[in-house]
């Protein structure tokens, strides 16, 4: 004989299969870092390597360097250059400092995944504004590069010291930090030179404004890429 299913059992069934048993701390934060987190890191820009929290840094030094940053980077326009050779863990720094963004509930959805991008990469997207480029829709462009000028809090523009169009490098930074400087937005700038390098590259009126609210800071400590 079949059983014969009624409406109450039916029903006790269902609320049986949609009760959600309470989840541990460790548990709810587990899925908070795979769902909500990490996801806000890669939208930032970061690489899978770098989409990470790091769990001991790898000298004093460099954590001294993360905090000195965090400790800048309050809403005056602030604009902060790491230098250093290449592997010493200058995009940790960064992506640690996002970390610390994307978990603070009290900023706006945007501030949660303060942009990271390389310098080449800008210089790409809106060449068209800065190189007396052909046909291309100027107001599109400019809203995209007046947004990123004067919404996020924070911005991080890796890898200054490389492009291949250095006239269009110099009028488009230029232009990008004096925008956010004016803003109040603060930028990170890395580069893999040397402070005395990076002065003579970077332009006057970067240095200008680095000068009333940043820093150049050297990450002086060896790669840690030579040690693995």
């Amino acid at each position: 004989m079949s059983e014969i299913i009624t409406i109450e059992s039916a029903f006790s069934s269902l609320s049986k299969a949609l009760l959600i048993e309470p989840r541990s701390d460790a548990e709810m934060e587990k899925w908070i870092w795979k769902n909500e987190t990490r996801p806000r890191l890669r939208e930032c820009g970061f690489s899978e390597r770098h989409a990470e929290r790091i769990t001991e840094w790898n000298c004093p030094s460099q954590e001294g360097v993360f905090r000195t940053c965090i400790s800048l980077c309050r809403g005056a326009g602030a604009i902060v250059a790491l230098v250093g050779v290449r592997g010493c863990g200058k995009t940790t720094i960064c992506a640690q400092m996002a970390l610390v963004a994307a978990e603070n509930e009290s900023l706006a959805p945007w501030d949660r995944v303060p942009p990271y991008r390389k310098l080449q990469d800008l210089v790409e997207r809106y060449k068209p504004l800065y190189g007396n480029m052909g046909t291309f829709d100027p107001d599109a462009l400019s809203s995209q590069r007046d947004w990123y000028c004067s919404r996020p809090q924070l911005a991080f523009i890796d890898e200054t010291h490389e492009c291949e169009d250095l006239q269009v490098k110099q009028r488009l930074l230029t232009d990008i930090i004096d925008r956010r400087y004016a803003a109040k937005r603060d930028t990170i700038l890395v580069s893999n030179q040397t402070p005395e390098e990076f002065q003579r590259t970077i332009g006057d009126s970067i240095l200008s404004r680095l000068s009333e609210h940043g820093q150049i800071i050297p990450c002086s400590w060896s790669s840690w890429r030579s040690k693995k």
